[in-house]
């Protein structure tokens, strides 16, 4: 079946199709009509598009496909010159049309080179991963990582659709399936306690990536997004709250070195700090925290930063954090299990 979204942004509003269908719709075919289309995507992912090719009657060899290398720590500016790059050298005009196929790499790198190359060209995502699904490939945010901070250098570029084919789940890596699932996690978090709960009782459909239950755990988050991102685009009110667990995550990744900890990895063990600082903080009770963390657990997440990463390297990296103020680091807590709020402390309140 079929489900569809609308995700309203500042410059357009565009869809989002998700199902077994997405490569049929009339809106994905009218991209791949566009002669000066672009694929990027990674040599490992090269196999998913014989499919499409096949379904849309393609001739392989005339399709342009850029690739980039695989993994967080290639989410940099020299990759993304290498990009732009590729692109002048086939004189692509302001009429092409790239198709960024992969996870959260693809998605950021292909946006914030769609935004900067002639100074700005359409693309679309086809989201192969989990986190990519219900994260990275809604809501605009585009760019690289830097080595003081991550997602230090980028722009709000929204695509002009989201075309998610849930099939690709089935054979995603077990590490990365279970780091996407703390970004589904986080979602009943800041949202909907009710979701939480329904997650809670889906662990045996989760762990057998039960295709039903699939779908509606991805059209909840994506719709959980949607709602939130029409509401602050540009990160300056409510969109925080979706930094839940992000502050003190992005600075572990950092810290071990981009590649090391996957981002929901990082997630988790952030989300397990800030419901321990939002007990502290008398916003949360210990019942509620408790059964949250359980579940990160349930999923196979990790709970506790590793011993291997000092406090030093943490502390470093958030202070370069770009949601760090004069008034302090910004951090989302929870008020109750479905509803957060903004909190703002010194670096000893980060640390419990």
């Amino acid at each position: 079946m079929m489900r569809t979204l609308t995700v309203t942004s500042s410059r357009h509003t565009y869809p989002l199709f998700m199902g077994e269908g997405v490569f049929n719709t009339r809106e994905f075919q009218a991209a791949l009509k566009n002669p000066e289309r672009i694929w990027v995507t990674h040599a490992s992912l090269l196999p998913l598009l014989t499919p499409i090719y096949q379904a849309l009657s393609l001739r392989s060899d005339l399709e342009t496909v850029l690739l980039i290398p695989e993994g967080e720590s290639y989410k940099t500016l020299k990759t993304w010159e290498d990009l732009l790059a590729q692109m002048l050298a086939y004189r692509f005009s302001r009429n092409s049309i790239l198709i960024a196929l992969g996870g959260g790499v693809v998605s950021d790198l292909s946006g914030f080179a769609s935004a900067c190359y002639l100074r700005g060209i359409s693309y679309i995502t086809v989201p192969t991963t989990l986190l990519a699904m219900v994260d990275a490939s809604v809501g605009g945010k585009t760019g690289v990582n830097h080595p003081l901070g991550k997602n230090l250098i980028g722009a709000f570029y929204p695509p002009s659709g989201v075309f998610i084919h849930p099939q690709y789940l089935k054979t995603l890596p077990e590490r990365e399936w279970r780091s996407g699932l703390a970004e589904v996690v986080k979602y009943g978090f800041i949202f909907d306690k009710n979701f939480l709960i329904q997650l809670s009782g889906w662990l045996p459909e989760i762990e057998a990536r039960d295709p039903r239950v699939l779908c509606e755990i991805l059209f909840r988050c994506c719709e959980i997004k949607a709602q939130i991102v029409a509401q602050d685009e540009r990160d300056q009110g409510m969109r925080m709250i979706l930094n839940f667990g992000h502050t003190l995550g992005h600075a572990l990744e950092n810290a071990a070195g981009y590649g090391e900890l996957l981002h929901g990895e990082a997630v988790s063990i952030g989300m397990c700090y800030a419901l321990d600082l939002s007990v502290r903080e008398g916003f949360l009770s210990k019942t509620e925290a408790a059964f949250g963390q359980a579940l990160l657990k349930k999923l196979g997440l990790p709970t506790e930063i590793p011993p291997e990463i000092s406090r030093d390297k943490i502390v470093e990296a958030l202070c370069l954090d770009k949601k760090h103020t004069a008034s302090g680091y910004r951090l989302i807590l929870l008020e109750k299990l479905g509803m957060a709020r903004e909190w703002v402390c010194d670096i000893d309140g980060v640390f419990i």
